[in-house]
């Protein structure tokens, strides 16, 4: 039994002791979406705190907030996630799967969770290419991006569809039964695109629905009706 001595004597070190106090993380990028907007719509779909630590635009070359964050970055890039015991973490995917973990985005077993990495990894097939092609040096663009929109999309598009089709008749989402980061993965390239009015073709009906379940879920709408007004 416990006796009251020992009783006061727990309570008296209880409110002795100070409360850990933690910190949300930070997530520094510049002020567009970017490799940043998955990671942002993790944390949004998760209703985690986090600051949105956006660099200020900047005449000229150059910017002084990337410049002075670049040194404690990993990889000398961003986005950069810094937590709140001073350790950084750079890579998008790395990013988004160590908060896929922590809040419960990141499917329900080992075979999930690696089905979840196989989606990621293949929109991030569309994701890479497209950089490619919208970024290559001017001379090269207008056929980059043809060969892009008439070849490569289409082509991994088509995987994803056939991918989501497996998953319950692609009703729900790329694996299982819960939206997990590759969905959000998807959704931010997709929503990126269409503020530069490029659409998800209308043959891809199974992802042009999942794309409009996942901007209604309520975390993901209120974040873009706060952030993304044009959304």
């Amino acid at each position: 039994k416990i006796t009251i001595l020992q009783l006061s004597s727990a309570l008296r070190l209880l409110l002795q002791t100070p409360p850990i106090i933690t910190m949300a993380p930070t997530l520094h990028y510049f002020n567009a979406k970017g490799r940043a907007e998955v990671i942002r719509l993790c944390f949004a779909e998760a209703g985690a705190e986090f600051v949105d630590h956006r660099f200020k635009p900047q005449d000229g070359p150059g910017n002084a907030e990337f410049d002075a964050i670049k040194p404690k970055s990993p990889t000398g890039q961003v986005p950069l996630l810094e937590l709140d015991n001073g350790v950084f973490l750079a890579q998008t995917p790395a990013i988004c799967q160590y908060i896929a973990r922590k809040h419960g985005l990141y499917g329900k077993n080992d075979e999930e969770r690696a089905l979840i990495d196989m989606t990621y990894n293949t929109v991030l097939e569309i994701v890479d290419n497209g950089g490619r092609a919208f970024f290559a040096p001017k001379e090269q663009r207008e056929a980059a991006i043809a060969k892009f929109m008439g070849e490569i999309m289409p082509k991994w598009m088509s995987v994803l569809e056939k991918m989501l089709k497996n998953n319950n008749g692609g009703n729900g989402f790329f694996v299982g039964d819960a939206i997990s980061h590759a969905d959000l993965q998807f959704y931010a390239f997709w929503s990126s695109m269409g503020d530069n009015g490029v659409h998800i073709p209308e043959a891809f009906t199974l992802l042009t629905a999942l794309y409009k379940r996942i901007g209604e879920r309520p975390n993901i709408a209120k974040w873009n009706s706060l952030h993304n007004s044009k959304k």
